[in-house]
């Protein structure tokens, strides 16, 4: 009887182990994506800085060019992302769908102008 009880110990622990080595696995795999995505983005920033002069070479930075630049990059990628849809994309951004709308209408963006080789930096 005691080996029974052993034996059944031994079972039960089994699928435990599996679920722990899936975890694992699953949690390796994220992490790769991740480093994959990241590396991918580091390597569009380098590129992007060979095409011209570097950032440390201006004599001086506008900062509204700057932060239009960069709502533009994020709104861009949030329509992306979300196929077009502007609510959607509000929500990823945390903004309201009529601030989305005026800053797309603002900037002048085309949802055909859409860039297709955006790196999604998102946790999966």
């Amino acid at each position: 009887m005691l080996e029974q009880k052993h034996y059944s110990f031994e079972a039960s622990e089994q699928p435990a182990l599996r679920a722990d080595e899936s975890a694992r696995l699953q949690a390796s795999s994220v992490k790769i994506k991740a480093l994959r995505e990241l590396a991918l983005a580091l390597l569009q920033e380098v590129e992007s800085l060979k095409g011209g002069e570097g950032f440390e070479a201006r004599t001086g930075v506008n900062f509204s060019d700057e932060v239009r630049r960069f709502e533009t990059d994020l709104i861009r990628w949030a329509l992306m992302h979300t196929g077009g849809h502007q609510r959607r994309a509000a929500r990823l951004l945390n903004m309201k769908v009529t601030t989305l709308n005026a800053k797309i209408k603002r900037y002048g963006i085309l949802a055909h102008s859409l860039p297709t080789n955006v790196v999604d930096l998102r946790p999966a």
